[in-house]
Parts: structure tokens; C-alpha cells; sequence
């Protein structure tokens, strides 16, 4: 019963930690004193988030539904724009994670991104830009995620297919189709 017990405070512990995080999401923000008389701003509350953990925005990347058929050709193209996309956004220091499920091609979900981010709207904006996206290849859904703070995409090999002379020029990588 005593084993029971520990393995029950090790897990609901650190959920607890989250608690005072829900909280906060129904709090009001602080009425800024020195602008009485005009329009409140909307700004979010002061999130105490648990020490060593940081916000981040997961943006699960699935392939839509009634794709647009595409020459082999331009699938190629618009995956290397993807990939090119993918490690912009990594010297950016936007991306943290980026990667392909092991998936088959009739499965939906195809991929993450996680974003360092501090909104869903920003993650939203930025994840339509995507070639992959804009093309009609993958939907993004986003979801705000509480993770290990510092995770990064830095010293990220250069994905198969594309090699940096490609990714400046107009070679075509064949890499799959997002």
C-alpha cells in the first residue's frame, strides 16, 4: 500500500505544480494605475510557471484532407521549401522540435512543430506561412504545451535530401511529400 502511495505522490505531484497555472487563466489582468480614465489594456496575467518549465506552442501538422493532386515534381519542390521553412525558423531560434511521425501515408497526423512562442495566435500566423501548409498539404493544429524550458533545435542535422547547396539553390531534394 505504501509503494502505492509514493508512485501516486511522484505522479500527482508534479501536477500539482500546474495548478496555480488554471488559476491564473481566469484571473483578470491589473488595472494599470497610471492610465485611469482611459481604455483598459488587454494584456494576459503574470504566469508563475514551475521552475525550469517554459511555455511552448505544439503545432501538430496533419495532411488534409482532399489534397490537391500534385505533379511529382512540384510535391518535391514544395517539400524542400517546407524543410528550408522548418530550419529558418530554426536559426530564428522560433523552432525547438520539428519532425515526421512514423506514419504511413493514410495516416493523418504526419508531424510536429514546436514553437517558442508566447501565443496560439503567433504560432497560428506563423505556421500558415508554411510552404507545405499554404500549398494545402498539411493542416496545422496548435496547442499551447508546458515544457522543459531551453529546448532547441540547434545543431539539428541538415534533413536527408536536402544539402546546403540545394537549400541556396534550385536543386530539387526528393525527400517524400509532407
Amino acid at each position: 500500500m505504501r509503494s502505492i502511495l509514493a508512485v501516486l505522490a511522484l505522479v500527482l505531484l508534479p501536477l500539482s505544480a500546474l495548478a496555480p497555472l488554471s488559476a491564473l487563466a481566469d484571473t483578470p489582468a491589473p488595472a494599470d494605475e497610471a492610465s485611469e480614465g482611459t481604455e483598459p489594456q488587454a494584456e494576459a496575467p503574470e504566469m508563475q510557471l514551475p521552475e525550469g518549465m517554459a511555455i511552448y506552442q505544439m503545432v501538430f501538422l496533419y495532411r488534409c484532407p482532399n489534397r490537391p493532386d500534385r505533379s511529382p515534381e512540384e510535391l518535391s519542390e514544395i517539400q524542400k521549401a517546407h524543410l528550408l521553412n522548418i530550419r529558418q525558423m530554426a536559426s530564428d531560434g522560433i523552432l525547438a522540435l520539428a519532425g515526421p511521425f512514423f506514419s504511413g501515408p493514410e495516416d493523418a497526423l504526419a508531424g510536429i512543430f514546436v514553437l517558442n512562442l508566447d501565443t496560439q495566435e503567433a504560432a497560428e500566423q506563423l505556421t500558415a506561412t508554411d510552404p507545405a501548409v499554404k500549398a494545402g498539404r498539411l493542416c496545422p493544429k496548435v496547442v499551447p504545451w508546458l515544457g522543459p524550458a531551453g529546448i532547441t533545435y540547434a545543431g539539428a542535422q541538415t534533413p536527408d535530401g536536402l544539402e546546403e547547396d540545394e537549400a541556396a539553390g534550385d536543386g530539387a531534394a526528393e525527400t517524400g511529400s509532407p
